[in-house]
């Protein structure tokens, strides 16, 4: 049977190849050399078919088949065609409305982080994603270990101004 002739083969992709798509050159068990579109949105433990690149036996060809094993990355996850970053931000960078650059699987982007009583909410890039999917960026506010005196005179000025807690019934 044809099926005998089959080969399997695990294949090794960086998280932001298996993203946008990339051309792998592949050695193959049989020692044959192939080269492999992936296209965009590629999974782990996916398998691609690649046929006619399996064991020969009486001029018959078996197919090769290879599992993606997609790496972690060190900062993107995956959430179907989401891409998931969380974003260190300081106080200033909030409160004076800088724009950041941060990395999205299709290069760099210049994004303004939310100023709002509900920070805690995620920012969602149109099209950032995989194939037409968003990349949804979560603010974690990084506050620094000593305040200077300037600071906290004028964080004085403003403290009760705001009034977080005013829902609680105490």
């Amino acid at each position: 049977p044809k099926a005998n002739l089959d080969l399997q083969c695990r294949v090794r992709i960086d998280f932001v190849s298996a993203a946008t798509g990339t051309t792998l050159n592949v050695k193959l068990p049989n020692d044959k050399q192939v080269k492999v579109n992936i296209k965009p949105g590629v999974e782990n433990g996916q398998k691609l078919k690649i046929t006619g690149f399996g064991k020969e036996s009486g001029g018959a060809k078996g197919n090769a088949f290879l599992e993606m094993v997609v790496g972690d990355h060190e900062y993107f996850t995956r959430d179907g065609n989401d891409i998931g970053l969380e974003v260190p931000v300081t106080l200033s960078e909030i409160l004076l409305q800088k724009e950041i650059t941060i990395p999205t699987v299709h290069g760099s982007v210049t994004v303004t982080p939310p100023l709002g009583a509900d920070f805690a909410r995620s920012q969602r890039l149109a099209g950032k994603g995989i194939n037409g999917g968003d990349q949804v960026v979560t603010y974690r506010l990084v506050l620094p270990n000593q305040v200077p005196d300037a600071v906290k005179a004028a964080l004085r000025d403003v403290a009760d101004t705001t009034a977080p807690r005013k829902h609680f019934k105490l």
